[in-house]
């Protein structure tokens, strides 16, 4: 008795009172749920679209598009992108390593490359009025294939003209015979020729009298 009196009977009105309650804390709950939610999932998508764009620029500024080799003695090979910067130079030999040493060519265009290397090649006494021969090769898929070797060649001549020598810039292009092709790839592969000068090698062989 003591204790119905102390604590009355009154569920109804602790009922009435949670029910309010309810109405009106829930719902701002939900509600900032929601916002939270919304927002850190348009946050991830830009995160995605961001990262994606990114690996997508770095890989089309470090796909190899075009190799262009460079033989005196000394054999090169410049890698480039599409956009025709330089991703890296290749020393095939010794005496390339040489011609390269303390030279950062990486994302500088073509044309300079070519030159400061036909510079360097001369300074070293690769290149002189005796020695004055550069063999060269493009190998791209690129429709103005022509127009780059031409391009290439114009930067040798200059280099080279610089330096008092009259240039002889021999081109070396793939042959339509599918055995020569085969040769040289074996050449590159057994020997670690640069493509042009395994080509050169298959067509001074070809045309010896015994074939």
């Amino acid at each position: 008795a003591a204790v119905e009196k102390t604590a009355p009977n009154d569920a109804n009105g602790v009922l009435s009172r949670c029910e309010e309650r309810k109405g009106t804390v829930i719902p701002m709950t939900t509600k900032k749920t929601t916002k939270r939610k919304w927002t850190s999932l348009i946050a991830a998508c830009l995160a995605v679209m961001l990262l994606g764009g990114g690996g997508l620029f770095y890989q089309r500024a470090n796909a190899v598009a075009s190799v262009v080799s460079l033989d005196v003695n000394p054999s090169l090979e410049i890698n480039v992108n599409k956009d025709g910067k330089v991703i890296e130079v290749i020393a095939r030999n010794e005496d390339a390593e040489q011609v390269i040493s303390g030279l950062d060519f990486s994302g500088c265009s073509l044309d300079v490359a070519v030159y400061a290397l036909v510079g360097s090649m001369y300074s070293k006494s690769y290149l002189s009025e005796m020695s004055n021969s550069v063999l060269i090769d493009v190998e791209t898929n690129d429709a103005n294939k022509e127009q780059l070797e031409q391009s290439v060649k114009a930067q040798i001549d200059s280099a080279m003209k610089n330096n008092n020598v009259v240039p002889n810039v021999i081109v070396s292009r793939q042959s339509d015979n599918a055995e020569e092709n085969k040769q040289t790839t074996d050449l590159v592969a057994t020997y670690d020729l640069s493509v042009a000068k395994a080509r050169l090698v298959v067509q001074i062989l070809r045309s010896a009298p015994d074939g």
